[in-house]
């Protein structure tokens, strides 16, 4: 887990130092031991378990406001009578099995129902500038995967003026450092 210098360059933080980073993999695989490749054409096969290697469990990439979950391999080359490696490193995004579900929750669903009304609109409904409305609904499950639909329902059951349309907003909330951002996920 890093700050989001390294996907967004000048735009995030500064990264932080290696040794405040939290690492949930870290592993070191030999493909070719003392051996030479002759040809720049033959593939060299290689194969690794994505696992923890710390106390933290591995978590879905991730790209935040303020840090980031990042995946990388690394790939160093020893080249004969050369003090020298050439090394090359790719991200790639990891998608962990379960993810999103609340541990404690398992893997059921948990339907939460809401009421919006002026009340809840920030600014000043209370002095009336808010016309008069009433939406409930229901969320089908507090409790899902990050890759699977996001659904419930919505009713009108009271507006005093005309609704021109509706738009229903997924908002993640970020805490990182005692610091909460929201961000748009997606607008419908």
């Amino acid at each position: 887990m890093d700050t989001v210098s390294l996907i967004r360059g000048n735009l995030g933080r500064p990264a932080l130092p290696k040794d405040k980073r939290i690492y949930f993999m870290s592993k070191k695989e030999t493909v070719s031991e003392s051996g030479l490749i002759f040809s720049g054409g033959d593939p060299l096969p290689f194969s690794f378990k994505l696992e923890t290697t710390t106390d933290n469990s591995l978590v879905d990439s991730y790209v935040g406001v303020d840090f980031s979950i990042v995946y990388k391999m690394s790939i160093t080359m020893k080249r004969k009578n050369e003090t020298k490696a050439l090394e090359v490193s790719s991200k790639f995004d990891c998608r962990v099995p379960g993810g999103g579900i609340l541990p404690e929750l398992g893997r059921s669903f948990k339907s939460q129902d809401f009421s919006i009304t002026p009340d809840f609109v920030s600014g000043d409904a209370k002095s009336g500038k808010v016309p008069r409305f009433n939406f409930c609904g229901q969320i089908a499950s507090i409790n899902c995967c990050f890759d699977e639909p996001f659904d419930g329902y919505l009713i009108l059951k009271e507006s005093e003026i005309k609704i021109k349309s509706i738009e229903i907003q997924l908002v993640r909330v970020e805490t990182f450092e005692g610091k909460t951002n929201a961000t748009e996920i997606q607008n419908i």
